[in-house]
């Protein structure tokens, strides 16, 4: 029974420890030990961007390389020849290093559906009002097929979506918004279009 006991609590240890990974100047880096797809099961076409580009998280010192995989929507990095995911958890900021800000956090859909998942953060995060942008791809099966790379038997798409988070909540940025076709009307903005948008949630912030 002692055996069986201290074996648990090995066990327990191990993934505790496996949280944070010490870097070459001396900090800490977050870290999970969740594997990721087969290498022979990762497809170009999951990614908008395939490049590995350095960020750091959020309460740890460190960098390391990300990249989005936005058909399973995780965030990946290499430790070797591993790949791994960045373990979820709410409230989760990658920094990267070229300026983008991404946060694991929970939104509101267009029909009112409470989710979880990756958020770009496009303007200031600080602010009253902060708008977020999602990028997903989808599968839709053209066919029987057992491989992710079968490509004359899967198409994808790519789906963008805006969040607007005011407070502790967000909302998506849904055409049929009263208050934002208003303001939007009023300053000649497309709420449709990202860079509109931004100016849009400047306005909300004065």
């Amino acid at each position: 029974m002692k055996n069986k006991l201290l074996l648990i609590m090995l066990g327990f240890g191990s993934i505790v420890l496996a949280q944070n990974v010490n870097t070459k100047d001396g900090g800490t880096i977050y870290n999970s030990q969740n594997y990721v797809l087969d290498k022979a099961n990762l497809n170009d076409s999951f990614y908008i961007d395939k490049e590995y580009k350095n960020a750091n998280i959020k309460n740890y010192s460190g960098t390391r390389g990300y990249r989005y995989n936005a058909f399973t929507d995780d965030f990946e990095y290499l430790d070797g020849k591993k790949y791994y995911n960045l373990e979820k958890q709410d409230g989760l900021e990658l920094n990267f290093l070229n300026g983008q800000i991404y946060k694991y956090t929970s939104y509101y859909d267009d029909n009112g559906e409470l989710k979880k998942g990756y958020l770009q953060v496009l303007t200031d995060i600080n602010g009253n009002n902060i708008l977020y942008k999602s990028v997903k791809v989808s599968k839709t099966e053209l066919g029987n097929t057992n491989s992710y790379n079968n490509m004359d038997s899967v198409k994808f798409r790519t789906l963008i979506n805006y969040y607007i988070g005011t407070g502790n909540k967000i909302e998506q940025v849904s055409k049929s918004n009263k208050d934002l076709n208003k303001i939007a009307k009023a300053a000649k903005l497309n709420i449709s279009k990202e860079k509109d948008l931004i100016k849009l949630v400047d306005i909300l912030n004065k």
